[in-house]
């Protein structure tokens, strides 16, 4: 078989997709079925099929066509996420007290839990400013598995976007201050904002342009919707990256967030399409991220991916606490909130782009950081899950009867 992909690289390809289409398979079933969150198979069947396990994909990161194909699934990840943002009936002071306090505490506190694991200076601050995001697409299947009040799921959920939203422009700013060849400290921060403005303009703009077209749109087809859609991401990021390089990512959550086809008469299928994709992109990034985990150097990495958890788990709890005083919230809704705090496909997602962004521009770590960030994002999904569980069932939960 090794020989068939020596005289035909292309089937290399073709096999890959197969197996990352496979595994997604297996992972949405095993998801639905145990209600298992669906990144913990993903990553499983992507491990067990790169070199560390069977050795069935073999793709590097360094690529350019990889590099490509994973900067087009992130965009349309993140623009599937921050579409979905209703700022409608949101109690707007406690997600903001939410927001500030807990970036605040995980931009100065995780920073330095890395740094005692020996990660390098820009690996410390871009797990810090990933680990901004959290994670509403395993919050979402959270809330629906738990049933909490809706009023409590809407507010989870939304902070949840809006961190994710946060988390992106603060990752670029950090990246942009390590990659502007400045000549002092004020000469970093100029073009890491300047770098952050124009993205949060032409994304603007996009956004702009987005809600006027829709106008069109409402006489035509859903297919030409779901194309439309589908161009108006694409194009952000592309236009953006050209005018600006590390400035797309910046430019799409901002398309996303001023974007809005809700008033279309086939808004239903427009919200299944950019779901099906994002499924389909999640696959594709965490499979592949997956794949490319080298045992012998994720070994070492469990240790300070272990520490910058338990310092998440302890941001979360002081945030929570903090973040819903005089908010009307009941203690149980309170603790519940406190032990939601999964990291999902946002931080997977800008891990591995920033992974790859690394390389592009010449600088180490980029697998470090893509590693670090997949096992804190494994090892806050399960405590989460658990946490919440217990918390909300409590009895029921370990399978003990309420009689």
């Amino acid at each position: 078989m090794i020989d068939w992909f020596s005289k035909y690289p292309a089937l290399g390809v073709e096999i890959g997709a197969v197996y990352v289409l496979a595994i997604a398979f297996v992972a949405r079933v095993v998801s639905r079925r145990f209600g298992v969150p669906t990144i913990v198979p993903l990553f499983a069947g992507g491990f067990l099929a790169g070199p560390s396990g069977l050795g069935l994909l073999h793709v590097m990161s360094t690529e350019p066509a990889v590099r490509a194909l994973m900067s087009l699934a992130v965009v349309v990840v993140l623009f599937e996420v921050t579409l979905r943002v209703d700022f409608s009936d949101i109690p707007w002071r406690t997600i903001v007290l939410l927001a500030v306090i807990g970036t605040a505490l995980t931009l100065i506190t995780v920073p330095i839990a890395a740094r005692f694991y020996h990660l390098s200076r820009l690996v410390a601050l871009m797990v810090a400013a990933i680990c901004v995001v959290t994670g509403p697409t395993v919050i979402g299947p959270f809330m629906a598995r738990l049933r909490p009040p809706a009023a409590l799921a809407h507010l989870l959920e939304t902070e949840g976007l809006v961190l994710d939203a946060l988390g992106v422009i603060i990752a670029a700013v950090a990246f942009a201050s390590f990659t502007t060849r400045p000549t002092g400290f004020g000469d970093a921060a100029f073009y890491a904002s300047w770098r952050v403005a124009l993205g949060l303009i032409l994304g603007a703009l996009f956004g702009i342009t987005g809600r006027y077209c829709t106008r069109f749109l409402v006489q035509a087809s859903s297919d030409v919707g779901k194309i439309f859609i589908l161009f108006l991401a694409f194009a952000t990021y592309a236009v953006t990256e050209i005018a600006s390089h590390e400035s797309g990512l910046v430019a799409v959550v901002a398309c996303g967030l001023i974007m809005d086809y809700r008033a279309l008469p086939y808004e239903r299928h427009l919200r299944a399409f950019k779901e099906d994709l994002s499924m389909l992109a999640l696959s594709v990034v965490f499979v592949l991220l997956a794949s490319q985990v080298d045992v012998a150097q994720a070994l070492p990495l469990i240790a300070p991916a272990a520490a910058i958890s338990g310092t998440l788990i302890a941001i979360r709890v002081v945030t929570v606490f903090l973040g819903t005083l005089g908010a009307g919230l009941a203690w149980r809704e309170r603790l519940l909130m406190a032990t939601v705090f999964p990291r999902g496909i946002v931080a997977v997602s800008l891990g591995t782009y920033y992974a790859t962004q690394f390389s592009a521009w010449g600088i180490r770590g980029g697998n470090v950081l893509a590693a670090t960030i997949a096992v804190v994002v494994i090892l806050t999904i399960l405590t989460s899950w658990i946490a919440s569980t217990l918390v909300w069932r409590g009895k029921e939960a370990l399978g003990v009867s309420k009689t």
